[in-house]
């Protein structure tokens, strides 16, 4: 029996996954103001610091799990 923990409800933001839906997006970027934003269609969220966050960098993730004690996460999509 393993003793690693899991955590069953993560979310992550793929760079390659821009763009693939069309006008759909979805997107990433910055505002004319300098605000960071994440889009799908036409719903967006704003200001969202994804690009400095563990949802989009690895090591910061990664780095976040051995503090929480955490050794896998089942990733979904944002």
């Amino acid at each position: 029996m393993s003793s690693d923990v899991f955590d069953l409800h993560a979310h992550v933001v793929l760079d390659d996954a821009f763009g693939r839906a069309g006008s759909y997006g979805p997107r990433h970027g910055n505002d004319d103001a300098g605000r960071e934003f994440f889009q799908v269609g036409s719903y967006t969220i704003k200001p969202i610091p994804y690009s400095t966050s563990l949802f989009m960098n690895v090591d910061m993730r990664l780095e976040a799990m051995a503090k929480t004690g955490i050794d896998r996460q089942l990733l979904s999509p944002n």
